[in-house]
């Protein structure tokens, strides 16, 4: 599957609006933090799986869930699916 170029642009624009000289990191933060959440959430929170399904490993999965505050979606996390 292949994004389409018009979505890719209207991302691209609304980034550029903001900060001058931030739009890479902020496209790459936002990019990196929305397909992390949308990976953990198709994994049932399973870092491991979420990892393998990234091409990622999974200490760096671990590193970027902290980062992007993410850790709710972790599957035995308090709060969210309980521990077996």
């Amino acid at each position: 599957m292949t994004i389409r170029d018009d979505l890719i642009t209207k991302v691209v624009t609304l980034i550029l609006r903001g900060s001058p000289g931030a739009a890479h990191a902020r496209l790459v933060a936002d990019t990196e933090r929305v397909l992390l959440r949308e990976a953990l959430t198709k994994c049932g929170g399973n870092q491991a799986h979420a990892a393998a399904l990234l091409g990622l490993n999974r200490n760096t999965i671990h590193k970027k869930v902290a980062l992007y505050k993410l850790s709710h979606l972790i599957k035995g996390h308090f709060g969210g699916w309980p521990r077996k």
